[in-house]
């Protein structure tokens, strides 16, 4: 809210300021008198506001003057770095009053477009974003509309200041003299256009630091977008590597299913006797090993997605892309490789996987369910995805299975029936964060979670296929139920531990390999990570612990050192010099707010 604050009253004491120096100058007053329809009052509204928001939208700009002064060509860099706020200032003020409408009307929706994206963002996360934002963004544009759906009553501030820029943009003054020749005007109505190339030719060269103490609002987002195509059209052409290890002899069982659910974090999940959100967990906790409070890779889905099928580790970051995949290691073993993607349409895929990876994947499954909230064919995704499962697990042949769960992504409301509230009270579907209290969006979320991972389970425990099976679940990530801010995960900085917080639980009816958990579970309680799943995924296929270990990192059945930190930047950028893995720390235990 500071900004909004900030915002009005600079504006509004601008406006007076200029009016005055306008009013008290009888030149300027004589010369706008001439012009007529020109009044003091409109040219001071737009003036002012225009000045405001350049100057108001913006992030670092004596940082980034101190960074470039101790730079190895400090008047150069100094130097480009003012011609691009001359030329962004420039810009915004000679197009808005071009005479002819359509111009301004295109560059003021332009600009205001950019403002509102800016000013949600900022209002969501709490910090203007960056590159690196823009670049998550991009990689999550498919959670979109559930975004929109969660968070729209946050856009009603942003949208009304964007309202008020474009009305400054578009306010119709008359010019001194009208520009009558096109090849003055053509020149003068593309000139932002000159920034923009600018601001993103040095992103793609310099990386998200250039970023810094640029005009947010008008110029960044748009340089951000224009240099996010630029580097995915370069990017290279990464071969992943082959299994460096040979076929193993035998697996330590005949079926392997990775379970990675959305957005569920583990404090909610308890295997307690009487445990009232997933009350079937707990009267099955006897084939269950729980490793408490486990971390997430990271607090973003795609990201955790990469780290568990990679098998990204803290020291591998560098080489990620071209890390053999769980896929390759699983077919080298001698299994049968399925894909259940409850999240997308068939055909389409999510979570940094693309056709390359789809290579060394058997099968691909995917619902055609109407991808509407609270839609029971919608939210039974799951559902059908373990009647897969259960088929799978049958055959003789062995399987490696990776689930990627629907699971409970926002908005709460829409991932369970209206008639199945346990919880109450609760928030009403399209409900708004910014309309309900914590109390209702916690219930919202139980009562999500409860539908959801109860029905799941419930028919694999009860189908007999445990006996020769070993079930690995997950989350992609945890959730901040307004403990820390509004924003449920997925913010670069200043991001709730709760974010990070997911279930670690292995499910299997065979007793040596279910034992060996158990005790591993309690040596590493609340001390194990994404990273530590990988590893212990290559053990089970039958790949020497040894080899994998010095590789990778420690086993799930192996004594583990605490990682204590997740990641929350971008892991992938093209250049490897750009990424940035924004590492945040999370206590040793958090408190549950069940």
């Amino acid at each position: 809210m500071n900004w909004i604050i900030t915002a009005g009253v600079i504006i509004a004491a601008a406006i007076i300021t200029l009016g005055v120096l306008f009013w008290k100058n009888q030149k300027i007053k004589a010369l706008l008198d001439s012009t007529g329809p020109l009044s003091l009052a409109k040219i001071s509204f737009k003036l002012a506001t225009l000045l405001c928001f350049v100057f108001i939208l913006q992030e670092g700009f004596l940082t980034q003057l101190d960074t470039l002064s101790r730079s190895e060509n400090p008047t150069r860099n100094i130097s480009v770095f003012l011609l691009i706020w001359c030329l962004t200032l420039a810009s915004t003020i000679l197009v808005s009053f071009i005479h002819i409408a359509l111009i301004r009307v295109f560059w003021g929706g332009f600009f205001a477009i950019s403002i509102l994206a800016y000013l949600t963002f900022l209002q969501i996360m709490g910090y203007p974003p960056s590159l690196g934002d823009a670049k998550i963004l991009w990689i999550e544009t498919g959670q979109a509309m559930a975004a929109f759906m969660f968070y729209w009553s946050e856009l009603i501030l942003p949208l009304i200041f964007s309202l008020l820029f474009f009305v400054a943009f578009v306010l119709p003054v008359r010019p001194i003299k009208p520009i009558k020749k096109y090849w003055i005007l053509l020149p003068v109505t593309t000139l932002p256009l000159l920034p923009l190339m600018m601001i993103a030719g040095m992103l793609a060269i310099k990386g998200g630091g250039a970023g810094v103490g640029i005009p947010g609002g008008m110029f960044a987002l748009s340089s951000y977008a224009a240099s996010i195509m630029y580097e995915t059209s370069k990017q290279p052409n990464i071969k992943r590597e082959a299994v460096p290890y040979p076929p193993p002899q035998e697996s330590m069982i005949k079926n392997i299913i990775l379970v990675v659910d959305e957005s569920i974090s583990s404090d909610f999940i308890s295997l307690s006797p009487g445990a009232t959100i997933t009350p079937i967990l707990a009267n099955n906790r006897d084939i269950i090993a729980d490793f408490g409070q486990a971390t997430s890779g990271h607090n973003c889905s795609s990201f955790s997605n990469a780290i568990l099928r990679w098998g990204i580790n803290p020291r591998s970051l560098l080489s990620a892309e071209k890390l053999p995949t769980i896929w390759q290691y699983a077919k080298a073993a001698g299994f049968k490789t399925t894909y259940i993607d409850a999240q997308k349409h068939p055909g389409t895929y999510g979570n940094l996987m693309d056709l390359r990876e789809t290579e060394a994947i058997d099968n691909i499954i995917q619902f055609n369910s109407p991808q509407i909230e609270r839609d029971i064919n919608y939210i039974s995704n799951d559902f059908e995805a373990i009647k897969t499962v259960i088929r799978l697990t049958s055959e003789t042949i062995p399987n490696f299975i990776y689930i990627n769960k629907l699971g409970v992504h926002f908005p709460y409301e829409g991932k369970y029936p209206e008639n199945f509230s346990e919880h109450k009270p609760h928030m009403s579907l399209f409900e708004p964060l910014g309309n309900s209290t914590r109390e209702q969006l916690i219930n919202s979320y139980k009562n999500a979670i409860s539908w959801n991972i109860d029905g799941f389970f419930k028919p694999l425990i009860n189908s007999g296929q445990l006996q020769n099976t070993v079930v690995i679940y997950t989350s992609d990530h945890g959730q901040n139920l307004l403990d820390q801010g509004t924003a449920t995960h997925c913010n670069r900085s200043n991001s709730s531990p709760y974010q990070a917080l997911v279930p670690l639980l292995i499910m299997t009816r065979d007793k040596i390999l279910l034992d060996t958990f158990k005790k591993a579970s309690i040596t590493n309680k609340n001390a194990v990570s994404h990273f530590n799943i990988f590893p212990t995924i290559l053990t089970l296929m039958g790949y020497p612990a040894g080899l994998v270990e010095k590789d990778y990192t420690k086993t799930l059945f192996s004594p583990i050192q605490r990682l204590g930190k997740f990641s929350t930047g971008n892991l992938l950028a093209p250049n490897i010099n750009k990424r940035n893995f924004g590492w945040e720390d999370i206590p040793n235990e958090l408190e549950s707010r069940m």
